[in-house]
């Protein structure tokens, strides 16, 4: 069962990077912590008594909640919340949480403890959200090292008005982005688009197959065909993890729908070369993100707006698509740059360049003609 659980959450990893993707999955987990969180409650307040008309909670126990709560807005949390009413937990989230360490209020301090600096509390929530297997001791001795001198309990209290409880879980699992920064480099995924070509025999759908590198964003068009079958995808099996040139080699993982031309000689293949493939769970596009937003650009680009005659039509379409994204065209994923780019001239000219008849254009510096 883990070794299931973890082969779904490294797919699931791969779809971080692209940020409508990562948007949507930051929601997904967000709402997980919520009801994580308000299961975590109820058991604290059911295990002494059972009230079936109101459920009271301490203010520690509000602040917990509603910091959970407030990155999921009004709407989700109407949809997912049963126990508390939306209104009630973003009120708790501004009474309590939110107002907690307000510095803006006027006039004199009180007498007591003295106030904690903003610098503490900021360092001690950001080290206690990049590091949650961290406890009290561990996090007090780092900021001892860098300077700041800082109690236990209060480390214990700023996480707990924060709504960060320690997990003793933690330790024993990998935080997402750790996984995904460790591993990006070894998983590709895999999917088909498919368009219709104009035929004397009329409309002829062709399936092209492609295969996406994860951490560079280099894409392989697999292969083209109008009747796609099981001893073809052996055949693009071998292509892929040929010795020489095969796109899959050094790779270790390979993300795939749950379409039936993945047959078991296919993964065999793959699995010759140690590549194992990954199923994912139906009705989870979400989870092959990376291979989902590329068709996405191809269909926004350039598909959608070309009516095909002939396979040589389709092929060649397909190789200057494949030209322009890999050479002409920025990636918001690679922070707006080029995989790999033409080489220009610093001091050149700004020149655009045109494919397709300037359905596709890039533009770079080039050397005035003498």
């Amino acid at each position: 069962m883990i070794r299931k659980t973890y082969t779904y959450f490294t797919a699931l990893i791969a779809g971080l990077s692209d940020k409508a993707a990562r948007d949507a999955l930051l929601k997904q987990q967000q709402s997980l912590d919520y009801c994580q969180e308000e299961v975590r409650i109820l058991r604290e307040v059911l295990r002494d008594e059972y009230d079936c008309k109101r459920l009271l909670l301490n203010d520690s126990q509000k602040r917990r909640l509603a910091v959970k709560a407030k990155p999921l807005g009004r709407h989700i949390l109407g949809k997912i919340t049963k126990t508390f009413q939306p209104d009630t937990l973003l009120q708790w989230y501004r009474d309590l949480a939110a107002k907690k360490y307000d510095s803006s209020s006027s006039g004199r301090r009180k007498s007591g403890r003295p106030r904690v600096s903003s610098e503490i509390i900021e360092q001690v929530l950001r080290m206690a959200k990049a590091n949650p297997s961290w406890g009290y001791d561990r996090i007090r001795g780092v900021l001892a090292h860098v300077g700041l001198e800082v109690g236990r309990t209060t480390i214990k209290r700023i996480l707990d008005d924060h709504g960060i409880v320690p997990d003793p879980e933690q330790k024993r699992r990998v935080q997402w982005k750790e996984f995904l920064s460790s591993h990006m480099h070894v998983i590709a995924a895999t999917d088909f688009f498919c368009t219709e070509v104009m035929t004397k025999f009329g409309l002829v759908r062709y399936m092209v197959l492609f295969v996406i590198d994860i951490s560079t964003r280099r894409v392989e068009i697999a292969g083209i065909s109008a009747n796609p079958d099981g001893e073809w995808m052996k055949q693009m099996a071998r292509n892929l993890t040929d010795c020489f040139d095969g796109f899959l080699n050094g790779k270790r993982y390979l993300i795939h729908d749950r379409d039936s031309l993945f047959t078991k000689d296919f993964k065999e293949i793959l699995k010759s070369i140690d590549v194992a493939t990954i199923k994912l769970p139906p009705f989870s596009p979400n989870l092959n993100s990376f291979a989902e937003r590329y068709v996405q650009t191809v269909k926004f680009e350039y598909l959608d707006k070309m009516i095909f005659t002939s396979e040589e039509q389709l092929r060649y379409v397909l190789s200057e698509f494949d030209t322009h994204y890999h050479r002409e065209r920025p990636h918001m994923g690679l922070d707006n740059k080029i995989i790999d780019p033409w080489p220009q001239d610093e001091e050149g000219e700004i020149v655009e360049f045109r494919r397709l008849g300037g359905l596709l254009k890039s533009y770079r510096r080039v050397k005035k003609a003498a």
